[in-house]
C-alpha cells in the first residue's frame, strides 16, 4: 500500500498534476530495522524522480511519425510541409535532421525549388546526423533542375502519380514517330512568364537528356488547336521520391524537366505535353489531381493524346482502353513553372 508523508503531501502538492502518475511506481518500503533510513530516502527519491523535466524526445519523435504518415500515407504534402518544419525548429536534433530530409522530399515532389535549400540546410547544421545528411547530399547530387532561376515557382501542377490507372506512352523519337498526351491548365489574370516545363514518367531506363514540349491553345479532341510554343531541348532526368521499382513493375518514377525558357502567356487556356527523346518504354503517369497546383487540379478528365502515324490524332485520352482497377486515365502528371508576378 502506498504511504505519504505529510511532509510529501505538501512539497507535491506545488507540482503539476499530471507528475502524480510516477506514485504508482514508487511505494514505500514496509517496515523493517532500517526503516527510519527509507523513510527519509524514498521520499527523496520520488522527489527527485517528480521534478525530472519532460520529454520532449518523445514528444518530437510521436510528431515526426505523424508528420510522415501525412506525407506518404494520406498524401497531403502541405499539411506534412507544416508539420515537418515545426518539428525541424525543436531542440531535438534527430528528429529536426529527419524532419528536414523528409521537408526537402515533399518540395522535390512539389518541384519545389526549396528542396535544394531545405537539403542544404540539413547538410550544413546537423553534420552530427550522419545518416540523413547522407541521403541529403545524395539528393543535393541528383537535383539540377531544381535551382530553375531566382523567383520561380510552379504556377500549374496536374498532380502526382495515381496507383490503378495506367499511364500513355510518352516518348519522342522524330516529328513523325512519337507518342505524347497534352493536359490543359489555365493562366489567369496578368499573365505567366513560363521559365520551365516538366512531366512525371514511369521508365526502365535512365540517360535521357532531352524532350520534345509543346504549349498549345484552343485544343480539344479532334483538332490540334494553334501550337504557341515547342521545341526539342536540353532536359534532366530526376527519381521522383516515392516512386521506385518493385518485383511487378521494373520502371522507376523520373520527372523530366526542360529548363531556360521564357515564354509569355497571355491569360486563358492552353495545353501542356513534355515528352522524353528516348529509345525504351516510357509512360506518362495518369493522376487524380492528388497535390496539384493551379487550374485545373487534375481532375477534369480533358487530356488529349497524340501519336505519330495514328489514323486519328488528337484523340480524348479516356478513349483510350483498356483501364485499370480505377478506370482510364483522363489525366496526368505535367506542370509549367513560372516567375513569380514581382519577378
Amino acid at each position: 500500500m502506498l504511504q505519504i508523508s505529510s511532509f510529501m503531501r505538501g512539497r507535491l502538492a506545488g507540482l503539476p498534476s499530471g507528475s502524480g502518475g510516477l506514485l504508482t511506481l514508487l511505494p514505500i518500503a514496509p517496515p523493517h530495522p532500517g526503516a527510519a533510513a527509507l523513510r527519509y530516502r524514498t521520499p527523496v527519491l520520488i522527489l527527485l524522480l517528480l521534478t525530472l523535466p519532460a520529454f520532449p524526445q518523445d514528444a518530437a519523435d510521436v510528431a515526426l511519425q505523424s508528420a510522415i504518415h501525412l506525407e506518404t500515407v494520406d498524401g497531403d504534402l502541405p499539411a506534412a510541409i507544416q508539420r515537418f518544419t515545426e518539428i525541424a525548429a525543436g531542440p531535438n536534433r534527430a528528429a529536426a535532421a529527419t524532419a528536414l530530409l523528409h521537408l526537402g522530399r515533399c518540395y522535390e515532389r512539389l518541384a519545389d525549388p526549396k528542396a535544394v535549400e531545405t537539403y542544404q540546410r540539413l547538410v550544413d547544421q546537423f553534420a552530427d546526423q550522419s545518416v540523413p545528411v547522407r541521403e541529403a547530399r545524395a539528393r543535393l547530387a541528383a537535383l539540377p533542375h531544381l535551382p530553375v532561376q531566382p523567383g520561380a515557382a510552379i504556377g500549374w501542377y496536374n498532380g502526382e502519380w495515381q496507383s490503378g490507372i495506367p499511364g500513355v506512352g510518352n516518348w519522342y523519337h522524330w516529328k513523325n514517330d512519337f507518342s505524347r498526351a497534352y493536359d490543359d491548365f489555365v493562366v489567369p489574370e496578368g499573365g505567366w512568364t513560363v521559365v520551365a516545363v516538366f512531366s512525371d514518367n514511369r521508365m526502365d531506363f535512365a540517360g535521357v537528356t532531352e524532350a520534345s514540349w509543346e504549349i498549345r491553345s484552343g485544343m480539344w479532341a479532334g483538332n490540334g488547336g494553334k501550337l504557341v510554343a515547342s521545341g526539342v531541348s536540353p532536359a534532366t532526368q530526376t527519381a521522383i521520391p516515392g516512386i521506385g521499382a518493385n518485383p511487378r513493375d521494373p520502371a522507376v518514377g523520373y520527372r523530366i524537366q526542360v529548363t531556360g525558357l521564357k515564354i509569355h502567356l497571355a491569360p486563358g487556356t492552353y495545353w501542356l505535353s513534355v515528352a522524353p527523346v528516348v529509345d525504351g518504354n516510357s509512360y506518362l503517369n495518369a493522376t487524380r489531381g492528388r497535390n496539384a497546383v493551379g487550374i485545373p487540379p487534375g481532375n477534369n478528365g480533358q487530356a488529349i493524346v497524340d501519336s505519330g502515324g495514328a489514323p486519328l490524332h488528337f484523340r480524348d485520352a479516356a478513349s483510350f482502353g483498356p483501364g485499370g482497377q480505377l478506370g482510364v486515365a483522363g489525366d496526368f502528371s505535367q506542370g509549367v513553372m513560372i516567375l513569380s508576378p514581382s519577378k
